[in-house]
């Protein structure tokens, strides 16, 4: 029985080693290498590039007042994620949502007007009521694929992809070399 296992595996990697010496590799005509992208990448998969993608808008909105910001790409074609996080931690995603699907962008756009989102339906809000000023960060986040789980996204996933790759701080204006998978750019705001 054993004999016949044999016999049968040595004729199997017979034929496929004999249908393999047929195969003729296709020359390249050029030195560039493509990059091929997947469909979409996880949280986990993301490591930060070393340059970051600029942000522009108000240091400063009254609570009701409707958000606008310029995010520009700086030349680089990818998907955009705009997250944000409030001074009590709490984190979300403004761009995608079920209203706007997730895009290719590329150059400088304006939140919301660009992005297929109601101005008056992100608004500037404080979570303290105490408090004279409460600060806000904006996280632009240009990926080459989709993020697939990004609605899983909290305060410590994203400073986990924000810092993993660079120690302690992070300094967002301090090359790490270019073998990230995404692009990131920050506003802070206050709400009064």
């Amino acid at each position: 029985m054993r004999m016949i296992a044999y016999i049968s595996a040595i004729i199997t990697m017979l034929i496929v080693v004999g249908c393999k010496s047929n195969v003729v590799e296709p020359k390249s005509e050029s030195n560039r290498t493509v990059e091929i992208d997947d469909k979409s990448m996880t949280l986990s998969e993301m490591k930060l590039d070393s340059v970051s993608i600029a942000m522009k808008g108000n240091n400063e909105y009254k609570s009701g007042e409707p958000l606008r910001f310029a995010i520009d790409t700086k030349g680089r074609a990818g998907y955009i994620y705009i997250i944000y996080e409030d001074s009590s931690g709490g984190v979300g995603v403004l761009y995608p949502n079920r209203y706007s699907p997730p895009s290719e962008i590329i150059g400088e756009h304006i939140f919301p007007d660009d992005f297929g989102v109601d101005p008056k339906a992100v608004t500037a809000s404080r979570n303290c009521s105490d408090c004279k000023r409460d600060k806000t960060l904006l996280y632009a986040i240009l990926t080459k694929k989709r993020i697939s789980d990004i609605q899983n996204i909290d305060r410590g996933i994203l400073h986990n992809i924000l810092t993993k790759s660079k120690g302690i701080a992070v300094d967002f204006n301090r090359s790490y070399g270019n073998s990230g998978n995404f692009y990131v750019g920050v506003l802070e705001f206050y709400v009064k």
